[in-house]
């Protein structure tokens, strides 16, 4: 169920009654997680338009990138640039990882800027764990992400279920804008768009993963 401000609730039945066509695990009436039938619905739609070309004779030879070009993709999709660092001879290893939303760690904050900050800051790796390309040895590391490409609308998960299923119900202080410009990589583009304003966002009622209610506000 869902609200809008100001107004009563309302059933969005032309959602619920398809949520098998969505994803076949969905069920009408069972506790579902939002931000999974988000992705699987992003993923749906993905999946619709790109079939709009299945009789083109160049359909069956797209590659993993030329399906992250879809219209929902040039919205919703980023680009992360990771750098790991050899803590030995300095060498960096850098790949890039395509992202659809931010999954930001809370339990050690209380603002959301902090998490953000948390999310693009150094990693240490484990000690020793890490095979260096370019001395081939085992070695410390560190691990840093940086934004290579900005979505054109930025969606952001805060993780407030446990790996033991436990939840995080503490406070989270959100303000009305988000800016992502200190977290650039060197190589991205300076025109750019990196704040964002804040429009919406589903809340989970209830006390564990198993039971609840979400609810919307925009």
């Amino acid at each position: 169920q869902t609200h809008r401000t100001n107004t009563s609730s309302f059933t969005p039945s032309l959602i619920t009654s398809r949520l098998n066509l969505i994803c076949k695990h969905l069920t009408y009436g069972r506790q579902e997680d939002s931000h999974e039938f988000l992705r699987y619905c992003i993923e749906k739609m993905e999946r619709s338009y790109l079939m709009r070309f299945r009789n083109e004779s160049w359909f069956k030879d797209l590659d993993q990138y030329s399906k992250e070009t879809t219209p929902l993709n040039q919205i919703l999709g980023g680009y992360l640039r990771s750098t790991v660092t050899c803590l030995s001879c300095n060498h960096e290893s850098v790949t890039f990882q395509h992202f659809q939303d931010l999954q930001l760690d809370i339990s050690r904050v209380s603002k959301l800027g902090d998490a953000i900050d948390g999310y693009f800051s150094r990693e240490n790796l484990e000690e020793c764990g890490y095979k260096c390309e370019s001395c081939k040895k085992r070695v410390s590391a560190a691990k840093k992400f940086s934004l290579e490409r900005a979505p054109v609308v930025l969606c952001i998960q805060l993780k407030r279920f446990t790996a033991m299923g436990g939840k995080i119900s503490k406070s989270i202080s959100i303000t009305e804008s988000v800016s992502l410009q200190k977290y650039l990589s060197k190589t991205s583009d300076l025109n750019q768009k990196y704040k964002y304003k804040f429009v919406s966002m589903v809340t989970h009622l209830g006390s564990s993963v198993g039971g609840g209610h979400y609810t919307g506000k925009y």
